[in-house]
């Protein structure tokens, strides 16, 4: 969020194949007014921030680890 609370990233972990994460990313873009006046009818806010919707890719970084880790142990 910013400081001022007018904008803020929701960072999204979708596991599977790009294609499905863009799908995802899609739907939600399609779906930001209704997501946005849900926040606003449960939470109070004099202004709701404008959402912007990212891949998160940590899930998979760390995925990609354990499995380089996982390598490195059968390896031995």
């Amino acid at each position: 969020m910013t400081g001022d609370l007018q904008q803020a990233t929701v960072f999204v972990s979708v596991l599977g194949e790009e294609k499905g994460q863009q799908d995802a990313l899609a739907a939600l873009e399609k779906a930001h007014g209704f997501i946005r006046s849900e926040i606003g009818s449960r939470i109070r806010l004099r202004k709701v921030p404008e959402l912007f919707f990212e891949i998160d890719h940590s899930v998979a970084y760390g995925n990609h680890i354990d499995d380089l880790l996982r390598g490195l142990n059968d390896n031995e």
